[in-house]
């Protein structure tokens, strides 16, 4: 039960670091975008 929840929260933060990177990444592209 405790290894479920832990895997989990390891997913969980996995999804919320390649969101965050995404974000990050996405707004880059469009600065990137808006000067070309």
């Amino acid at each position: 039960m405790i290894m479920l929840i832990g895997k989990n929260m390891e997913i969980r933060l996995i999804i919320l670091i390649v969101m965050i990177m995404g974000a990050y990444l996405g707004q880059k592209m469009m600065i990137i975008v808006m000067f070309l």
